[in-house]
């Protein structure tokens, strides 16, 4: 078993667990739009990105294996600030035009085939 502070919460995790699933099992959320549990981790859409104290970038922590020691933080503001620029680049790229999510406002699927609408 190997031991892992998350938002300095310590929880022990088999070998081989990531800090995604680690931070799940402490209840923490850590947002994430490539993540499939069934599939081997993408890492794509780095809005899962953490900061692991002892390395110098954030890393994605849905195909970061956790290390015994490891302490991790999800929620500083670099994080943040980081997590909102992906964001803003996954919704400028997206072929659909999503001003309403740039916008923080609340959407929903239309149930039509015709994408999303405000609600």
């Amino acid at each position: 078993m190997l031991k892992v502070t998350i938002d300095e919460q310590t929880l022990e995790v088999e070998a081989g667990s990531t800090v995604l699933q680690a931070a799940q099992r402490l209840g923490i959320d850590v947002p994430t739009f490539c993540y499939l549990k069934r599939l081997p981790p993408l890492a794509s859409c780095r809005m899962c990105l953490v900061e692991i104290e002892g390395v110098r970038r954030l890393q994605p922590s849905c195909a970061t294996a956790v290390a015994d020691g490891m302490v991790v933080r999800t929620n500083t503001s670099l994080i943040e600030e980081t997590r909102s620029s992906m964001l803003d680049m996954l919704l400028a790229n997206h072929p659909l035009r999503l001003p309403d999510l740039r916008q923080g406002r609340r959407v929903r699927a239309s149930g039509h085939g015709d994408g999303l609408r405000p609600s």
